[in-house]
Formats: C-alpha cells, structure tokens, sequence
C-alpha cells in the first residue's frame, strides 16, 4: 500500500467530483493505484441487503438513496443520499464485524462511484493516518445524518434542513465558497420542492445569509457566521414552540 492511496482518499473527501473529473493528474493516481470510477443509472441497485461486503463503495456523484424491509415487510426508503458516503465502511470496520451490507443501496439519479476492495482498504487504515483521518469523517457523517433522519423537530423545518446542508458543505472549505450542486439536486437531497427551496433561499438572500454567483449559492465566511446563528435561533424558537 502506497500513499498515493491516501492520496486518492483525501483528494475525494477535500474537492467536488466536478472539480477533478477531467484531472489527468488524478487520472494517473488512480491507474497507479489500479482503481476507477464506474457508472450506474438511475434505477440500478449500487449495494443488495445482506450481500457479503467486498468494496467500500464511494459515491462521488449522483443521488441514492438506502431501502430496507422492517419486520412486518414494509419497505422503508431514506431521504436521499448525495456525495460524498463511504457504503460499507461501518459494517467492515464495526467491533462485531457484521461481514453483510445491512441495508441495500438504490440509485436515484445517475451515479459515479469508486470501489475499493475492503481487505485493502481495512489494511490502510492501519498504515495511514491520512487514510484513518478521513475514514472517521466519513463515519462521523454518517452517524450525524443519521442522527438527524431520526429528529422529527429538524425534519419537519425545511429551512432548518437547508441551513444545516449549507454548514455541513462549507465546512472545511476556503471562503468564499461557491457550492458546486444545483438547486435541483439540493432540493432531492433535502427531499422539499423545489418550489419550498426557492422560496426559502429568497428569504436566505433578502437576509444576507446568502449570495449567489452565476447561479449558484455563494457563502463568505461572515455569511457562515450569520447561518450558524440563524440556524442557532431557529432550533431554539422550534423548541420553545413544543415545549
């Protein structure tokens, strides 16, 4: 193992796929390493429930979405899923290893996605804390998205939804940051119209909380500040509401 491999980790997690997709420099770290980004439609399934785990599956670019039959053989389908989550990695790296994908994996909309045999990829962890590093953000993400699935109170407030996605994007990031997704692809990961979400972003604009730049939303670092504090305000006010 090499640490071009960390390399390839790190650059997935810091930059949008757009971003390096055309990169040859990239390009060649990748066949150096023997890896590559393969395609899936919308529809195909990218992981089957209860599949043994062979890849720590990376979507670097598309929407998905997790499905799982309950005990009375309901399907329960999450919100949707965008890049960039590690598939797989909690069940390989779990104290109990459950050595099976626990949930399977739809493709909502076309996806790109970087498979990495798992017997390697566990074997760098050991070796890199580069590697390391970026594993437990990944896990780090997931728990907190998970976490959120299950908060009814932030659930049900789009806004506070795109608050938190517009923190959770920038963070890490230089300013001013220019987030790379479209505002359709923002509303099917936060699962609103996009009718609500241009409504709520007019709201974001009118109260300086946002930019824009050439049709996308623009955040300096005095407009995270500001998000921080809004998003602050409005859990505080829902709280109070229900209290």
């Amino acid at each position: 193992m090499t640490s071009d491999f960390s390399r390839i980790l790190k650059r997935i997690v810091s930059d949008s796929y757009e971003n390096y997709k055309y990169d040859a420099e990239f390009e060649a770290l990748l066949q150096k390493e023997h890896l590559r980004f393969e395609q899936f439609a919308a529809g195909s399934m990218l992981i089957h429930c209860q599949n043994p785990i062979y890849c720590i599956c990376i979507l670097v670019d598309g929407l998905c979405c997790t499905e799982k039959y309950n005990i009375h053989g309901r399907l329960l389908t999450s919100e949707n899923i965008g890049p960039v989550e590690f598939f797989g990695l909690f069940e390989a790296v779990h104290p109990l290893p459950l050595y099976q994908h626990e949930v399977s994996v739809r493709c909502v909309t076309s996806c790109t996605c970087l498979k990495i045999p798992v017997q390697r990829y566990l074997k760098e962890l050991n070796s890199s804390i580069d590697a390391l590093q970026v594993s437990l953000q990944a896990l780090s993400k997931f728990v907190y998205r998970i976490l959120l699935q299950n908060d009814g109170l932030i659930l049900n407030n789009a806004r506070c939804n795109i608050l938190l996605k517009l923190l959770e994007c920038c963070e890490g990031k230089p300013f001013p940051y220019l987030l790379p997704m479209k505002k359709e692809e923002l509303a099917q990961t936060l699962n609103i119209s996009l009718r609500t979400l241009y409504r709520k972003l007019d709201a974001m604009y009118a109260e300086g909380l946002i930019s824009t730049r050439r049709g996308k939303i623009l955040i300096t670092q005095e407009q995270y500040g500001k998000i921080t504090a809004a998003l602050q305000k409005e859990l505080q006010n829902e709280t109070a509401d229900n209290s």
